[in-house]
């Protein structure tokens, strides 16, 4: 994948809107055939929209709600977004903290867990790279979490484009690496890669022996679903890190307390620099 590749178009956008796609191919069709002399009962004919509401889109007193996003994205510079954006390596690690630690809500709000010492460091950064302000929350449950508010629903919905699935409880469903990562494995983009696993190392390291680092990776209910995302990490943690049999492993593990099933990838840490 070259560095051109758009990862996140304007129709990509769009379609992170309920009638996203619908609405701006209608109207792309409109403004279309408003130039070319049409009137608005016309247009309204050939795209069965109503007269009003071609009316208000060539007039501008009303337009899409996709339009909205793609304006905010725009001033931010996002769209159409490749890798070579200069907002890409801190939107890689937005993304990162959001499917290995977060959450991405179904109106695309994004809440990031970790430490206090995490949380103030994220803070900052993606205030200073993203333009994205947040605050620190303490949940009953959940601990500390960061979440965002001016320009975090556009980064929620430029993160679904990338493939961060909008679960709330990702427990539940069948989980994969976000479409993204695919295509940078694809390219053998190594530096991006690494990025977004060194998260994972960050946030889900959990039992530790002498010679043995255990990592934790998100559970599901479903056995079958946690099997098929442990062997997913597992070779992509392989192929971006070069290792061996000898050198890393992957179990299934139930929970003691709660009907979830852990896959935890267990690294020989000798020789290894990874962490």
């Amino acid at each position: 994948m070259s560095l051109d590749k758009i990862l996140v178009s304007e129709w990509d956008l769009a379609g992170t809107y309920k009638t996203g796609l619908r609405d701006k191919r209608d109207y792309e069709v409109v403004s279309e055939l408003y130039e070319k002399g049409f009137n608005y009962k016309q247009i309204s004919d050939k795209t069965w929209r109503e007269a009003s509401v071609v009316s208000n889109w060539i007039r501008g007193k009303f337009q899409p709600q996709y339009m909205k996003g793609e304006r905010a994205a725009s001033l931010l510079d996002l769209l159409p977004l490749r890798i070579d954006n200069e907002r890409f390596s801190s939107l890689n690690l937005l993304a990162a903290w959001t499917f290995w630690s977060g959450t991405l809500s179904d109106d695309y709000c994004i809440s990031i867990s970790g430490s206090e010492k995490q949380l103030i460091f994220l803070k900052e950064y993606f205030y200073k790279n993203l333009l994205a302000p947040s605050k620190i929350y303490e949940g009953e449950r959940e601990g500390l979490f960061l979440r965002f508010g001016e320009n975090g629903y556009i980064y929620g919905r430029i993160l679904h484009a990338l493939g961060i699935p909008n679960e709330k409880r990702k427990t539940q469903i069948k989980l994969k690496l976000p479409k993204y990562v695919s295509y940078l494995l694809k390219d053998k983009n190594e530096m991006h890669l690494k990025e977004f696993a060194k998260v994972l190392f960050e946030t889900r390291v959990g039992k530790r022996s002498r010679h043995i680092i255990g990592v934790d990776l998100i559970a599901n209910r479903k056995r079958e679903y946690a099997e098929e995302f442990g062997e997913e990490i597992f070779n992509f943690l392989t192929k971006i890190y070069g290792l061996s049999e000898k050198e890393i492993s992957l179990h299934i593990i139930k929970h003691q307390n709660i009907n979830l099933w852990v896959p935890r990838i267990s690294f020989r840490v000798n020789g290894l620099e990874i962490f």
